[in-house]
């Protein structure tokens, strides 16, 4: 059985959602005090509260998971579906209200920073 390359639209929709989120993350950040104040710290955790997260996109992937097995080879599946499992975690942990500010915080960048530092898994394919 050949295996097929991912569709663009699959590569699109995980480009969607690795752009809106360092653009949300920017926003997060704007503070009026120095970075390094006090102050610059509970504005951010402030902003991280109160600011939306953007509306990430799953509809390509939801739509193809049944075709997934003959068009994606296993690390790539599980690559994808981390890429979702980790934009729906950062979502579920920005509704926490039972943490402290600074653990809160830590625990958003760090979702933040794994989910860029991953990167898009369809990037470097071609499609046929």
């Amino acid at each position: 059985m050949a295996i097929l390359y991912p569709s663009p639209l699959r590569r699109m929709e995980i480009e969607e959602n690795l752009k809106s989120l360092p653009e949300w993350w920017d926003r997060t950040n704007a503070s009026s005090f120095p970075p390094h104040h006090p102050m610059a710290g509970v504005q951010h955790v402030d902003a991280v509260k109160k600011l939306e997260l953007p509306i990430w996109r799953h509809r390509v992937w939801e739509a193809c998971v049944l075709l997934v097995p003959t068009a994606l080879d296993e690390a790539q599946c599980g690559q994808i579906h981390c890429h979702h499992q980790n934009l729906d975690q950062l979502s579920s942990l920005k509704n926490l209200d039972n943490q402290k500010p600074s653990d809160l915080e830590a625990r958003i960048r760090g979702g933040v920073e794994r989910i860029l530092e991953w990167g898009n898994p369809l990037k470097e394919r071609a499609a046929i």
